[in-house]
């Protein structure tokens, strides 16, 4: 028992420590420009997984729409209450998946500016750029044959970022909320140093120092180097041998607020759809009852209760004795006595001069939903007229139609 006791505290503590743990910070500009797009394609994941979901929401609606033309009069009462339901849930989520797709752009936008940057900065900070002058004489002239120069500063880096997401070295899960939530994006670069090496002659490890005078064979190199400004500047320059001395530097911020805004969009449209309820499946009955259109079709489609309105719904004993008898106690059936119903409905599509007979469930776009609603609704008519023409004789119109013929 105490092995286990602390086998199972020590697999808490690892989990929490696991939960808890930051994502590391993007060391290099690609790496940056990976890890924003990686945050905002996670979150896009989110958003594509509620639009599949409504999606199938509203085909399972239409099907309810055309077996309601067709069905029998108690599959008709069971099918309103949860077509009702169906319309407010995917309307509602409609509306709010629009909102959400706006801010996606809005985001997607930002990202891409931020991770171009990313780009832009990698190829200016791998550039290996310099101004390189070798004297030929301790008395040189910058002109004639005095001095050879390399002038090649300003020269970008050669490999560019691939912009896929692979580049992010983390592989852990991106997180927009909690303790392990992802940060506000790196800078790496804030500041430009003037890096320089100087040896007064033929020796790399003699440095330019006070008290030597330059010979020949001397050389200077001056380089840009890039980064956050930590390190200190010398007025001393370093010999060929060793890390350039930083002469001076000046800041330059090429991300600026790109990160900040580009990271407030994340978390904001993050946040949005996380408050969304658009898994909710229409097929099952407790996202279905618990719109209050669904209690008030349930009661107006109860003999003796077609006049109800809001107010006026059936509740208790009456409203459990209803859904008893269409969908089971609490719905637990509704998928047999309902779903099956429909889906195994017979509709009509046209073939030539002739119709085929088919199902609800095979109806799969909505050219085949329109045409089988609208060959039901015929079908519908005729019936119609035939039972008016059973019951009263020929309508009065219609002969009058025949006489001009």
């Amino acid at each position: 028992m105490h092995m286990f006791v602390t086998c199972f505290m020590l697999v808490a503590v690892s989990i929490q420590a696991t939960r808890g743990e930051k994502p590391r910070e993007c060391s290099t500009s690609c790496w940056c420009a990976a890890r924003i797009r990686r945050r905002l394609a996670a979150v896009k994941a989110e958003l594509d997984a509620d639009v599949s979901a409504n999606d199938k929401n509203k085909a399972d609606r239409m099907k309810l729409l055309v077996a309601a033309i067709t069905a029998d009069d108690d599959t008709k009462r069971k099918v309103a209450p949860v077509l009702a339901a169906a319309g407010k849930i995917t309307s509602q989520c409609d509306e709010e998946l629009q909102a959400a797709s706006v801010a996606y752009a809005n985001a997607l936008k930002l990202t891409e500016q931020l991770a171009a940057i990313y780009s832009v900065q990698h190829l200016i900070s791998t550039g290996t750029g310099k101004i390189h002058i070798t004297l030929d004489s301790s008395n040189p002239r910058m002109a004639g044959g005095t001095y050879a120069g390399v002038f090649s500063l300003g020269i970008l880096g050669t490999m560019t970022c691939k912009n896929y997401t692979s580049e992010d070295s983390e592989t852990s899960s991106s997180n927009e909320e909690g303790s392990d939530a992802e940060s506000n994006p790196t800078k790496l670069i804030t500041h430009v140093n003037i890096a320089g090496n100087c040896q007064r002659d033929e020796t790399a490890s003699n440095s330019c120092d006070s008290g030597n005078d330059i010979k020949a064979g001397a050389q200077i190199q001056l380089a840009m180097a890039f980064d956050t400004g930590r390190k200190s500047t010398t007025p001393t320059w370093s010999n060929m041998q060793d890390e350039a001395a930083r002469l001076s530097k000046n800041e330059m911020d090429l991300v600026g607020n790109a990160g900040e805004h580009a990271h407030y969009e994340i978390k904001t449209l993050d946040a949005q759809i996380k408050n969304h309820n658009f898994r909710k499946d229409i097929r099952t009955y407790s996202p279905v009852a618990s719109e209050a259109v669904y209690k008030l079709l349930l009661t107006k489609t109860t003999e003796g209760k077609e006049e109800a309105e809001s107010g006026d719904e059936l509740t208790g004993a009456g409203i459990k004795a209803v859904t008893s008898y269409r969908y089971a106690d609490d719905g637990k059936n509704v998928k047999a006595n309902l779903w099956d119903a429909v889906e195994n409905s017979p509709e009509y599509l046209g073939k030539q001069k002739t119709e085929e007979t088919t199902q609800v469930k095979k109806l799969e776009t909505l050219d085949k939903v329109g045409e089988a609603s609208a060959r039901a609704l015929a079908k519908h008519l005729k019936k119609n007229r035939q039972h008016r023409e059973n019951s009263k004789g020929r309508p009065k119109h219609r002969m009058q139609w025949e006489k001009r013929r």
